[in-house]
């Protein structure tokens, strides 16, 4: 009797061993999963806002360096030459308007020939103060606000646009001074593209966060040649 309680004994021991050890490799397990998928989550966050802000960059430079075709609902097209324009004439606009927001406005060159012609159209990327965060394009842009009679509005670029410059507050996301009064100087052949996107612009913090993350975009794009003549 003393050796079979002895034996119960130990077997109990073996089983709440065993029990915590299954406990401590399932917590393993479900540890490494959460992670995982809060990794995998965040990581896939990350990747759309840059490829939303590369997106948007890659459309204005191929505006402006040119060829890119912009195809209407007739089937027709317009610009396809890049940005043209003269110092005095110059073929970018950046421009504001309270309540509608930041435009930068391109001139194309309707038919690829260097010369800027009465026909040239221009198209229009506006930073939309309301709505807020959201970024679209306007071709043709017409009038001054991209939305006069005969505009056309292809499309939506983003809604997740939350700043340009850091620590400018206000600053135009298109520029090549640093001054917001007076944004654009025609003798400069280039122009800055400043965006700033978040996951969830509507919680966004100043420096994102894992969840909602916050990416910032610089780029320059030059003009063509014969813009600047």
């Amino acid at each position: 009797m003393e050796l079979l309680k002895k034996k119960i004994g130990l077997t109990l021991l073996e089983l709440l061993i065993a029990i915590t050890l299954v406990g401590l490799i399932s917590l393993g397990i479900w540890s490494i999963s959460t992670f995982s998928y809060y990794y995998l989550i965040n990581s896939d966050r990350l990747a759309k806002i840059q490829n939303e802000l590369a997106y948007i960059v890659d459309h204005i430079s191929k505006l402006i360096t040119g060829p890119m075709e912009i195809v209407q609902e007739d089937g027709t097209w317009q610009g396809r030459g890049g940005a043209i324009g003269t110092v005095d004439d110059p073929p970018l606009k950046v421009e504001h308007y309270g309540g509608k927001g930041w435009f930068l406005k391109i001139r194309l060159d309707q038919e690829p020939f260097g010369v800027v012609g009465s026909e040239d159209p221009w198209v229009g990327y506006q930073l939309v103060e309301q709505p807020a965060y959201h970024f679209l394009f306007w071709a043709p842009c017409i009038g001054p606000t991209c939305d006069g009679p005969g505009s056309k509005k292809p499309g939506n670029l983003s809604k997740r646009i939350v700043g340009t410059k850091p620590d400018s507050p206000g600053f135009p996301f298109a520029a090549n001074t640093d001054d917001p009064n007076n944004p654009y100087d025609p003798t400069k052949n280039y122009i800055d593209i400043y965006l700033q996107a978040c996951w969830d612009p509507y919680t966004c913090l100043t420096y994102g966060s894992p969840e909602n993350p916050r990416i910032y975009v610089k780029a320059r794009i030059y003009l063509p040649s014969a813009s600047s003549n």
